[in-house]
């Protein structure tokens, strides 16, 4: 499967990326770096220079993949941040029907369910602490959205 990631350098999306190149995925990662990180050479890896923060690189990025790990954002310190982090995925959303993407993965966070009451907590197990920084708003937001 061609698949596209946001993130695939960092430290969740890089084991993506080598889990996908194991199992025979044709990778398309999705970087403000234009070079090939060392240890992907000579996989089935190509880079596609972008930056999130101009969302017409992410959607030219789309076209033509099976499969979209949207693991990567707008690093995160500000409202304005996590403002852009929503946008970016609403105009993700607008470009999935022309894309050819069949499967969109989107990686939210712990942080959205708050602080569990009890450990081990479950689905159902009340917070009792709920995050208020613009991180866990942001990702809040896009599971909203999504």
């Amino acid at each position: 499967m061609k698949t596209l990631i946001t993130g695939g350098t960092g430290f969740i999306g890089s084991y993506v990326v080598d889990r996908l190149v194991k199992n025979g995925h044709e990778v398309r990662l999705f970087s403000r770096r234009p070079e090939l990180p060392r240890r992907l050479a000579g996989g089935a890896v190509t880079v596609v220079p972008g930056d999130l923060m101009e969302g017409k690189t992410v959607f030219s990025a789309m076209l033509g993949m099976d499969v979209f790990y949207h693991i990567g954002e707008i690093r995160n310190t500000s409202r304005a941040a996590a403002e852009k982090n929503v946008r970016l995925m609403e105009g993700i959303l607008d470009h999935l029907p022309g894309s050819g993407i069949k499967r969109f993965v989107f990686v939210s966070s712990i942080t959205v369910a708050g602080i569990p009451s009890s450990i081990p907590g479950t689905e159902d197990t009340p917070p009792v602490v709920v995050l208020k920084d613009h991180y866990t708003w942001y990702k809040q937001r896009c599971e909203d959205i999504l």
